[in-house]
């Protein structure tokens, strides 16, 4: 059985949607007889590039066009449709990439059409010829027989050899508007027996973002769920699972008014629910976009994404409370989760630490973290690392605990317990918009009091991850940033690895409730003197140190004399 964009590929002009400039200049070519010896559609994929190069050739080389389409009994037409034309030959330029290939082409391009006008190569995505195939084909484009027409298809113009481009007439597809993609769904359901509600086909247009093969290509998938079953909004929801406009909007305006607790659990919620993160992320995005143009002034709201009064009224509360900076960071923050949220081992992890990031500001004259780090960032080189360590005054020994094997509770002094505690009442008993501010800080008490629990953690994610911190403490904060200290510089290393140095952040922000940033530093860099153990607590620390390796490689112990 034929997949539904198969079936439904369109077999005539008047068939092809939302290309209409582009069809109206072939149309005319034909019409006028100015056909050109090559030609380069250019567009993002499932636009109908593949489709109108077929239906071009068709016309090209059609026995009785009738008003400039073809006539779809002819000879050439049923071997065209039928995929076995002699005269219409489709190349994949990702198999078809070597000088040898284009050389066999060249010889094959002196023999005749048989039966039709014209020879026609149709070579798809172009740019994956390598540069030997590209300069080969320079000299053929140039200079073809008068029989053979090329049309080059790609969906990356820009690895495109700029001589290719020069020799050949360039036609630019655009993404299909969802009204357009909604209406050929609706022809194609009614084709299928399927009941769907126009709103269901809105939410499979949307996802398919402009592309018309991408949005049959989903259709496709919910009629094996039955063809007697009529779909609804909520159920297309359920099946690609993603988010409603209410969900988006609710959780927007969680970002801007409620606490980083209470958005982690709104995003385990939506884990529990099989929520698509990467759509829910777009869609995000595309609600703050909205509030800049507002913002801005501009009253733009994209139709497509604005589904109820609510979401509208989100908006306003929103942009009433915020300036053009702000939103601009929460956009910068979110896109960059969005692109994270695909090579993340968690899913949730990107949006959970943007969340976190933004919600922490709405207490804050200062955004928690001023720099928003790009893709592939790496941490300050080491020179640098030295050099403000150098600039740190000595930290008095009453804040580094004396004898430190893993910091625990007991780290912190009756004095700061009882000071703790005082400070919890006075938050108790003043409003949150005037405290708040004071003490959503993360501090190296809250860092001691959660680091146990941050070492058991670290085992849960796995063995070689809690290696990393058995031997690692919180020494000092410096500004917003934990400094830890190691022994071991391949420990340090590996720990400011930007995933593992995310991940810990993770688990920190998560246990204390609070946003947190960490640096890691050897013994020597941070000026911290590690006191020597006793022999028993050096053997109880190797055993278990050497216990955890073994798990790890494999192996036994070997005694030896």
């Amino acid at each position: 059985m034929a997949n539904i964009y198969q079936k439904y590929r369109p077999s005539s002009f008047s068939e092809v949607k939302g290309q209409v400039h582009i069809v109206k200049a072939l149309s005319l070519a034909v019409q006028k007889n100015r056909i050109g010896h090559a030609y380069l559609f250019t567009g993002p994929r499932g636009t109908g590039k593949t489709s109108l190069a077929r239906i071009f050739a068709k016309i090209l080389n059609c026995h009785n066009p009738k008003n400039l389409e073809p006539c779809q009994e002819c000879p050439s037409c049923k071997e065209i449709n039928s995929g076995i034309s002699l005269n219409v030959v489709e190349i994949d330029a990702a198999s078809y990439t070597g000088v040898e290939n284009i050389r066999e082409l060249r010889k094959e391009m002196t023999i005749p059409p048989s039966g039709s006008l014209y020879r026609i190569y149709i070579i798809d995505e172009v740019h994956m010829l390598s540069k030997g195939a590209s300069n080969a084909l320079l000299k053929i484009l140039e200079e073809p027989p008068k029989h053979i027409i090329f049309i080059l298809a790609t969906t990356e113009l820009h690895k495109v050899l700029p001589t290719v481009r020069s020799r050949c007439q360039e036609f630019e597809f655009s993404r299909i508007l969802t009204d357009i993609i909604v209406e050929k769904l609706s022809f194609i359901a009614k084709k299928e027996n399927v009941s769907i509600e126009e709103e269901a086909l809105r939410v499979i247009a949307l996802l398919s973002e402009g592309g018309m093969r991408n949005a049959e290509s989903l259709f496709s998938q919910i009629i094996p769920l039955g063809k007697k079953k009529s779909f609804t909004k909520e159920a297309i929801e359920e099946i690609f699972g993603i988010s409603d406009f209410h969900i988006i909007s609710d959780f927007a305006f969680a970002l801007f008014f409620k606490s980083s607790a209470e958005n982690l659990s709104l995003i385990d919620h939506l884990t529990k629910k099989g929520r698509d993160y990467e759509v829910f992320l777009k869609n995000l995005i595309y609600f703050f976009r909205q509030a800049l143009h507002i913002k801005l002034g501009s009253q733009y709201i994209d139709p497509e994404y604005s589904p109820g009064t609510s979401y509208r009224e989100c908006i306003d509360t929103i942009i009433k409370k915020t300036d053009i900076e702000r939103l601009l960071e929460v956009i910068e923050i979110l896109s960059i989760a969005q692109i994270k949220t695909k090579d993340s081992f968690l899913t949730q992890l990107p949006l959970e630490i943007a969340s976190v990031k933004i919600s922490s500001s709405n207490f804050s004259k200062e955004t928690f973290e001023k720099e928003i780090p790009k893709e592939n960032t790496s941490l300050p080189q080491q020179e640098k690392i030295t050099k403000k360590i150098e600039d740190v005054k000595e930290i008095p020994k009453k804040e580094i605990p004396s004898e430190i094997s893993t910091p625990s509770k007991n780290i912190i002094t009756p004095k700061e317990i009882e000071k703790s505690k005082k400070e919890k009442h006075t938050d108790d008993s003043l409003e949150i918009k005037e405290e708040l501010p004071k003490k959503l800080v993360f501090s190296l008490e809250k860092a001691h009091s959660v680091w146990s629990d941050f070492l058991l953690e670290t085992k849960q994610q796995n063995i070689s991850f809690s290696l990393l911190f058995s031997n690692t403490l919180p020494l000092r904060m410096e500004e917003k940033t934990l400094i830890l200290t190691t022994p071991f510089a391949l420990h340090r290393d590996k720990i400011n690895d930007a995933k593992n140095r995310l991940t810990a952040e993770a688990i920190l922000t998560k246990l204390a409730k609070l946003p947190a940033i960490i640096l890691c530093l050897t013994d020597k860099e941070s000026g911290y003197e590690r006191l020597s153990k006793s022999d028993s607590e050096y053997k109880n620390t190797s055993k278990e140190t050497l216990t955890d390796a073994l798990e790890i490689f494999g192996g036994s112990l070997v005694e030896t004399s």
